[in-house]
């Protein structure tokens, strides 16, 4: 006897391109971009993956402004839009 499905469609998010997610190399390059350390940037870029992945934040901006603000540091709308570039730019895990 077959059961009943409990989803219509699966989706595969197998490039990042639905979520906002970033390889490592480029959370440090992030992170140095910033001036901040790398494992307090890669700290607070994790504790804020549930919210990312649940679409919390609108864009990316808001997300990168959420993590620095979260570290103390005030990001400016080019600040943000390097780190956006960075995320274009790279491999995503």
């Amino acid at each position: 006897m077959r059961q009943a499905l409990l989803y219509d469609a699966v989706i595969f998010d197998w490039f990042g391109t639905l979520t906002l997610t970033m390889a490592r190399a480029t959370v440090e390059r992030a992170a140095d971009a910033l001036g901040m350390p790398r494992d307090v940037f890669r700290q607070a870029w994790l504790a804020t993956n549930t919210a990312r992945d649940l679409g919390v934040y609108a864009t990316f901006d808001a997300a990168i402004a959420r993590v620095c603000a979260a570290c103390g540091v005030v990001t400016t709308p080019s600040a943000c839009s390097r780190m956006a570039y960075l995320r274009g730019s790279s491999s995503f895990s």
